[in-house]
């Protein structure tokens, strides 16, 4: 059984598609699709800027629509580094249950821009500052284009709700934490279902406590008819923790019940 809930909040931005040839010289090609997720038609993380608008640049991603229509997710410096990471994360969850993300109205603008695999900061959180000395490099460049643009708040992306059966779970990690420390997880394996992490901010108090908490109840609830209901849900080809590779649908556990 699967629930989705429409949320508003978050933007894109369109390009057009190369239809199979090479740009002209000085702009990029379309973007390829990001080889951590290669069905979903999102791309790498881009820097950009604008080579008509002083000021306007920062962080980004190709999206592909229903139709083949393309468009760049895209956020300022100011704003929280982690959101578009979020965001890419929640769109691979709507396109995995199958929801089409409604069009944006979108702006057109000629922006410079280079994806941060290409500057080594590919998994990187960037400041203002730091995003505004990668634009410097990536106007150096060259490699410009005509884009139609949205700011992320903007895009609607369904909320993907989801039940996984506690009698199918198959086995459960020890609890770890992610590679730069931002959360602790504890990942849930099934045996029919891809796996299912759930997290804590390491900020919060008694994180941890509230995922033993909960991988106690979920032991106790083994063999039972009962099922764990997953609101908010994320989708991970892959992310790193200390205990090793993770994938598959992620959410926080306050987003998470028993019934």
């Amino acid at each position: 059984m699967n629930r989705i809930r429409w949320i508003p909040g978050i933007a894109i931005l369109m390009v057009l598609c190369a239809c199979g040839h090479k740009a002209p010289r000085g702009q990029v090609q379309p973007p390829s699709i990001d080889p951590l997720s290669p069905s979903e038609g999102i791309s790498h993380t881009f820097i950009f800027r604008s080579a008509l608008q002083p000021g306007f640049e920062g962080e980004g991603f190709f999206l592909t629509l229903p139709g083949g229509q393309e468009v760049f997710v895209l956020s300022s410096p100011d704003d929280n580094p982690h959101d578009i990471a979020n965001l890419k994360r929640s769109l691979q969850a709507v396109r995995k249950v199958g929801v089409p993300v409604v069009p944006p109205r979108t702006e057109s603008e000629d922006v410079y821009l280079s994806t941060k695999y290409d500057l080594d900061a590919e998994n990187r959180a960037l400041g203002p500052t730091e995003i505004r000395a990668l634009a410097e490099v990536v106007v150096k460049r060259g490699k410009r284009r005509a884009v139609d643009w949205v700011y992320y708040r903007h895009l609607h992306v369904p909320s993907v709700t989801l039940d996984f059966s506690i009698r199918g779970i198959e086995r459960m990690d020890p609890i770890t934490m992610t590679t730069g420390g931002s959360v602790y997880v504890l990942t849930i394996h099934f045996k029919d279902s891809e796996a299912l992490s759930l997290v804590a901010a390491t900020s919060l108090p008694e994180a941890q406590e509230k995922l033993v908490a909960t991988k106690a109840l979920l032991e106790e609830a083994a063999r039972t008819s009962k099922r764990i209901r997953a609101e908010n849900l994320q989708y991970h080809r892959e992310f790193f923790t200390t205990g090793g590779t993770r994938s598959g649908w992620s959410t926080f556990v306050d987003s998470v019940s028993v019934e």
